[in-house]
């Protein structure tokens, strides 16, 4: 399915362990059938990231209600699965992208997520952010210099 590599990068990149983002695509798949089920759907993109985005918030609100040692003993050993060098591997990865975005504003890195990790189009990009193309390009070029700029500043010229 052309969606699901999308929507699981998307999930990934946001929540701190893989298994939480295995659980939520989940849950995504599902409520899309449920909605799927109920009403016509314009644009299956668009349903899945907002469903998606959602659910991410709604993981970061219950996990910010929960005392700090339960989040603790739920984190420990989280990745005992994976072979250790691709774990630290893709750790300090996703450490890295995720310290450079959280400069972005929500807007920004959306954007940049939607293209270059996602793969959208510039006119999927706007119609699934209800804007046009030219205003979508404009912000996308902004944001890729604004990224840049954050980059130069933090490791200098690369």
């Amino acid at each position: 399915m052309e969606y699901g590599p999308k929507i699981d990068k998307f999930l990934r990149l946001r929540l701190p362990r893989i298994e939480d983002a295995q659980d939520i695509y989940a849950e995504v798949w599902t409520q899309t059938w449920t909605y799927a089920q109920n009403a016509k759907i314009d644009s299956v993109s668009g349903l899945l990231h907002t469903i998606a985005r959602r659910m991410v918030a709604n993981f970061y609100a219950k996990r910010e209600s929960r005392p700090e040692s339960f989040q603790a003993e739920e984190y420990q050993d989280a990745h005992l699965s994976v072979p250790l060098h691709e774990d630290i591997i893709s750790k300090i990865d996703a450490k890295l992208l995720k310290e450079i975005m959280c400069e972005l504003d929500e807007d920004e890195s959306e954007i940049i997520l939607l293209r270059f990790i996602e793969g959208y189009q510039v006119k999927e990009i706007a119609k699934y952010l209800g804007r046009t193309e030219n205003a979508t390009s404009v912000k996308l070029f902004r944001s890729i210099k604004k990224l840049r700029d954050i980059i130069k500043q933090k490791f200098g010229d690369v």
